[in-house]
């Protein structure tokens, strides 16, 4: 039997797990519940990006919209991985026109790193910062232990 693809450490999963049960949780409280969709590892496919396909740990769509037309993706990584995630998320902003914030969590240290399309189509890239204007949410809120 093949296995999963990335990485599958539990704490991998467990940050998985908490992001999106948090980001559900305040989708309920706020009556969003029904407008956005939370999921893991969907294949988000488009023919623009490299590979065709990318399979972020966590995505979210608006209701009604195709998974692969997300408008947050968010991936869980170790330190050592998070060059070759960012590139990777930086690629499908660059090609995925729905795609509004993407976000590198990395579980070995506290650090963190957003990337988001800005009013004029520009990427614009902060570390130590997962606040999300769109959902009115931080997923710092998820990193709870």
């Amino acid at each position: 039997m093949a296995s999963i693809s990335g990485n599958n450490e539990v704490t991998h999963q467990i940050l998985i797990s908490n992001i999106i049960f948090h980001t559900r949780l305040h989708l309920q409280e706020n009556g969003w519940d029904y407008d956005y969709f939370v999921a893991p590892e969907v294949v988000v496919k488009n023919s623009k990006i490299t590979n065709k396909y990318i399979i972020p740990d966590i995505v979210i769509v608006e209701d009604g919209k195709s998974w692969n037309n997300p408008i947050i993706i968010i991936e869980v990584t170790k330190k050592r991985g998070f060059n070759e995630v960012q590139k990777k998320i930086l690629n499908a902003l660059r090609n995925i026109d729905s795609l509004k914030y993407a976000y590198i969590i990395d579980y070995d240290t506290p650090d963190s790193y957003q990337a988001f399309v800005d009013e004029n189509n520009e990427i614009v890239e902060y570390y130590g910062d997962l606040g999300c204007g769109l959902l009115d949410f931080n997923f710092t809120d998820c990193l709870r232990g």
